[in-house]
């Protein structure tokens, strides 16, 4: 047997006049809104939560994703499987509690689609959502991450992404949230991949460089020649004429 949703919101839902721990409570319109407001009941996220007081009282496994969005077996589109491999899943492997997990980035009763705007993951407002930990140094979580945000909104890319109908590099571009090199690599991006990224929109200097020695080599492998973030730097770009 299994609670139907409106079971859990009569306990779980926000109600006007009563007190209630918040980690506990759930908004309901946010959730009836949400991507999976009306696909989803909450037992289907919240597996171990019986409707027994005892095994409810119990319950601590954390939301498991993957379940339906893992790579193989999908529950869902291609378009919305992805891995958990990434710089975040290796340091979590590696013992770190302090590294996001999806609901960090996409939201938990919340979850919006990616081209949505107010999603979280929506292109528009990814740096806010990575500048959580990286533009802010005053939690546990943002203590042990690099402060890089910082640093990108001086850059050209963060200037120009900050004028209404720009569209620029932003963080996810270079960053690649659900990426298996990111996790296998001793850094969040591999040298030999930063040309092809950078090339994306900078098409036409990507095709030049690769025609030059430094581009043929870091293609055969040699990562001591420079690329394109050895002469522009990272997160600090800025435009040649600065």
């Amino acid at each position: 047997m299994r609670f139907a949703s409106a079971d859990c919101l009569f306990c779980h839902g926000v109600r006007p006049g009563v007190e209630a721990d918040p980690k506990v409570l759930v908004d309901e319109t946010e959730l009836e809104q949400s991507v999976h407001g009306d696909k989803l009941q909450c037992h289907d996220c919240h597996v171990d939560v019986g409707v027994d007081l005892q095994s409810h009282k119990a319950a601590r496994k954390p939301v498991d994703c993957s379940r339906c969005h893992g790579p193989s077996p999908s529950m869902v589109p291609a378009e919305y499987r992805g891995r958990a491999d990434s710089i975040h899943q290796r340091s979590r492997e590696e013992g770190s509690g302090q590294v996001p997990t999806c609901r960090y980035c996409h939201g938990a009763h919340d979850v919006q689609r990616p081209n949505a705007a107010h999603s979280r993951v929506n292109r528009g407002n990814i740096r806010k959502t990575c500048g959580a930990c990286h533009a802010h140094s005053d939690t546990p979580r943002s203590k042990a991450a690099p402060q890089m945000a910082l640093n990108f909104d001086r850059s050209i890319h963060g200037r120009a992404e900050s004028e209404p109908g720009v569209v620029a590099a932003t963080c996810t571009d270079s960053h690649l949230p659900h990426h298996p090199s990111a996790r296998a690599s001793t850094h969040p991006i591999r040298k030999q991949d930063i040309p092809g990224l950078c090339g994306k929109c900078h098409k036409e200097i990507y095709e030049g460089y690769r025609n030059t020695i430094h581009g043929r080599d870091l293609g055969r492998g040699n990562l001591d020649v420079p690329a394109c973030q050895d002469c522009h730097g990272e997160h600090t770009i800025q435009a040649p004429s600065d």
